[in-house]
């Protein structure tokens, strides 16, 4: 993702945060024709500062599900590790025009932050997992953002939800969906 944000707005600069040490060195190779553009943190996205357990398929470090918490479903053996992790609140310590979240289950946590408002962040991609457990959260998270902070809650084609216009959640289900300060 970031090396299509970077490509497709030459005067964007990014900030990649990789938790997955696995994961973060394939990135950083990856990113770095752009250096001068991209600040990379090697650490856990998260609501403090400090570390954190990492969980990681024994086997395949940078799977897809690797997260702090252990997302792995198939029975097959995980490997935990301790990270360091930042506090969101001192990454959005300057407002950003977009982010990309997609932090497999701490996204829950970390959107409670009161960093997220639109005159800070003023539009958001978010991948919501785990929908099935998590959906209790998932609802105290959007009304937290839509009707205490002012995001409107869209779709991936720009089209309004509210939370009873989401989609049905089934088992394993993730949602990813757009929050844009108002216009």
């Amino acid at each position: 993702a970031s090396m299509f944000f970077l490509a497709a707005y030459p005067d964007a600069s990014v900030v990649a945060i990789e938790a997955n040490p696995a994961t973060l060195a394939v990135l950083t190779r990856n990113l770095a024709p752009w250096s001068d553009r991209v600040h990379i943190v090697g650490k856990a996205l998260a609501d403090h500062a400090g570390t954190t357990s990492f969980f990681a398929t024994t086997g395949t470090p940078a799977n897809v599900n690797a997260g702090i918490r252990n997302r792995e479903r198939t029975g097959a053996p995980v490997t935990r590790m301790e990270v360091p992790c930042v506090d969101v609140a001192s990454v959005l310590d300057r407002p950003f025009d977009f982010a990309k979240i997609d932090i497999e289950g701490a996204e829950y946590d970390v959107l409670m932050n009161e960093a997220f408002v639109p005159a800070r962040v003023r539009s958001m991609i978010v991948e919501f997992h785990d929908l099935d457990e998590q959906r209790a959260r998932f609802e105290e998270v959007v009304r937290t953002l839509t009707e205490v902070r002012g995001y409107r809650l869209a779709d991936m084609h720009g089209r309004l939800m509210t939370l009873s216009t989401l989609p049905a959640i089934g088992p394993d289900s993730a949602l990813i969906c757009r929050l844009d300060a108002p216009s």
